[in-house]
């Protein structure tokens, strides 16, 4: 996106979805909460896989199993 001569680049929903999955303290519960509305969008075959390449597999799970499978 362009605004005022300025590019702005976001993350993808799976990307944002292993940083979310990474914060020190754990997946907060809005962060969880939100992405249970849009999960259905999320490829997250491809979020595995980002979350394995930076080894963060285990925290990625967790957040994972908080938005799909409670």
């Amino acid at each position: 996106m362009r605004r005022d001569c300025v590019e702005y680049r976001t993350p993808s929903l799976e990307a944002y979805a292993v940083l979310l999955a990474t914060r020190p303290d754990g997946p907060r519960d809005v962060d969880v909460a939100r992405f249970r509305l849009v999960k259905d969008r999320v490829d997250w075959e491809r979020a595995w896989r980002v979350a394995s390449g930076l080894g963060v597999r285990d925290k990625f799970e967790t957040f994972y199993r908080l938005v799909c499978m409670t």
